[in-house]
């Protein structure tokens, strides 16, 4: 349990740095508050040679933001559009990782008016397609969706269904309500294809408040299983965007950059600071303070679920071990009349106990660690259950557990220091036996 919470944390940061805010941000101190285009970075270029001298900065990307709406013919959206230098962003932000199968990066085409946007946008927008195809089919069974609605599906199979309400109206008929809250999310999902090279409009505010309109093509589509991200970055191309806003070339209100170091970023963002004074530096914990939050939290969840664990473990230990006092108080009582002292009464019991907890102990760690490494290369797939309970909360449904190895002695520690407690109850009762007493008991 503790391994999958620890993987779902450490995923879950892992993209939201990879995919949004990499390891050090700088703005114009006034970006932050209203996102003016106005408010950009004065004398970018010195502050990109400044950069460029730094020995622990791996890679940075300038960028250009401005809020906008996005729309089709089908519906609109706001969403935060981020003018990127392709080449440069792909090392610092990943986002190029989890797109589909059949789409591009901005790198990897010319047209100007190219955008790459999400899951989520691309449903909201219903640039999506539906089709039950003899492949889908094969997949849906392999993922455990059963025969009986396999077969269902296959009466709709290589039909098409253009719209999201459409395909999800088909599968309301055909499948039973239980069958459709239960697998209809994640049939779609494996059946889904999108509209990539279909157009969508941009509208924005240019730099005298005016209203931009264009028109842009779809190129890609991510999916970091968060719908927070996915639902509503998008991106274009740096230059054409600077263009459409009446921006001079170069302007930028946004540098994002990757250390060698995640450990060493919060020393790394001091030290910009005190470069540039006149500017806004701010580390990932600055950016999302429930990275840092949740990596505090999730050891006082440790604490409080081993606490019950090995609660209820000393009360097995305590039940155990006085079992043992009682059947053998007869032997005990013999010990002591022929010359057994309490002290070696009182040590036999709590080693007994300690060689029972740390073996047991022992082996729940060494599967648990063995089990918790076989499903970090597999995951554990929770879509079934609650994929878009996880996906809204910005988490994937599907889970690599993980364990550090300073859990595991932190645990076995905890473990034998429970047999140790748990063990003086039942050993002070061994030594209170009166031999003679013990001698005429018969259990």
């Amino acid at each position: 349990m503790i391994a999958l919470m620890e993987g779902m944390i450490r995923d879950h940061d892992k993209k939201v740095i990879e995919t949004q805010l990499s390891h050090i941000q700088i703005h114009n101190p006034s970006f932050s508050e209203n996102m003016r285009l106005a408010d950009s970075i004065s004398n970018s270029a010195e502050v990109i040679n400044k950069l460029q001298k730094y020995n622990f900065i791996k890679a940075f990307s300038t960028r250009l933001e401005t809020n906008g709406m996005v729309s089709s013919s089908y519906a609109s959206r706001g969403a935060l559009i981020i003018g990127i230098d392709p080449e440069k962003e792909k090392n610092v932000i990943k986002v190029y990782k989890y797109l589909d199968s059949t789409s591009k990066f901005l790198d990897q085409v010319k047209r100007q008016n190219s955008i790459v946007i999400g899951k989520k946008m691309a449903k909201d927008l219903q640039m999506v397609n539906y089709q039950i195809t003899e492949k889908s089919i094969e997949h849906l069974k392999e993922i455990g969706i059963p025969d009986a609605i396999i077969h269902k599906l296959a009466t709709i199979k290589d039909k098409k269904f253009h719209t999201t309400v459409k395909f999800y109206n088909t599968l309301e008929k055909i499948l039973s309500q239980n069958e459709f809250d239960t697998y209809a999310d994640l049939i779609a999902d494996n059946c889904m294809k999108y509209k990539i090279g279909r157009k969508i409009i941009l509208r924005m505010q240019d730099i005298n408040g005016n209203i931009v309109e264009e028109a842009f093509r779809i190129v890609g589509v991510f999916n970091t299983n968060n719908d927070l991200f996915d639902g509503f970055y998008v991106f274009v191309k740096k230059d054409y965007l600077t263009q459409l806003l009446g921006l001079p070339q170069g302007t930028i209100n946004q540098i994002v950059i990757l250390t060698d170091s995640r450990k060493k970023v919060e020393t790394y963002t001091a030290g910009l600071k005190k470069a540039f004074p006149h500017l806004q530096v701010e580390s990932m914990y600055d950016l999302d303070p429930t990275i840092k939050l949740m990596s505090k939290m999730i050891w006082i969840y440790y604490a409080i679920f081993e606490a019950f664990i090995l609660f209820a473990l000393s009360f097995g230990i305590v039940n155990t071990m006085l079992m043992a006092v009682m059947e053998r108080t007869k032997e005990l009582g013999m010990l002591m009349a022929v010359g057994m002292n309490r002290k070696r009464v009182f040590a036999m019991i709590m080693n007994e106990s300690v060689l029972l907890t740390a073996t047991g102990g022992l082996l729940g760690i060494i599967f648990g660690y063995l089990l918790t490494m076989l499903t970090s290369h597999t995951g554990i797939d929770f879509s079934k259950f609650a994929q878009q309970g996880f996906e809204g909360l910005g988490y994937s449904a599907l889970i690599y557990p993980q364990i550090s190895p300073l859990l595991l002695i932190e645990t076995a520690l905890l473990v034998v220091a429970t047999g140790i407690l748990a063990a003086i109850y039942p050993a002070i009762k061994a030594i209170k036996l009166k031999p003679a007493q013990a001698l005429r008991i018969d259990v």
